[in-house]
This record gives structure tokens, sequence and C-alpha cells, in this order.
């Protein structure tokens, strides 16, 4: 588990917020679904206006996700019966 900013202090996770991008999830999380990969990421952009306008747009693209790779065979981590 790790956050999107690391730190030991809280003031300095807020400058780390302020001043520097999230590390791309594609980094930390090797073989991600593109798609999904973009979602998060849009979730942590630093303006609002470049974010998801509602939870729901973003649930909504997040069950897209789901189906597309439930369809391919895939198994999205966390769910169906062994998740």
């Amino acid at each position: 588990k790790r956050l999107p900013w690391e730190s030991g202090q809280t003031l300095d996770a807020v400058m780390q917020h302020i001043n520097n991008p999230p590390e791309d999830i594609r980094k930390l999380a090797k073989g991600i679904d593109e798609q999904l990969a973009g979602i998060i990421m849009r979730g942590l952009e630093r303006q609002p206006q470049d974010r998801w306008s509602s939870m729901t747009k973003m649930l909504e693209a997040l069950e897209e996700v789901r189906a597309r790779l439930e369809g391919q065979g895939s198994r999205v981590k966390g769910q169906g019966p062994e998740g």
C-alpha cells in the first residue's frame, strides 16, 4: 500500500501535493489496464476541472472497464468470490 505522496510529516505531504504531480500509477502497478490507470490518474488531478465532475461519472467509467475486462476473461483484483 502506498500513498500518492510519501512523507513523514503532514506539512511535507501538503507541500508535495501542491508542488509535485503524483507518481504515475503505471510505474507502481506494472501491467495495470491503461483505461483503469487513466481513471485513477484523472481522479488525482490537481485542478478540479481536470478531475471527474462527479463520483457517479467515475463509477460509470470504472464499471465500463470492469465489464470489458470480465468480457475478456480477465479478473479485476478484489472482485468476485476469490478476490
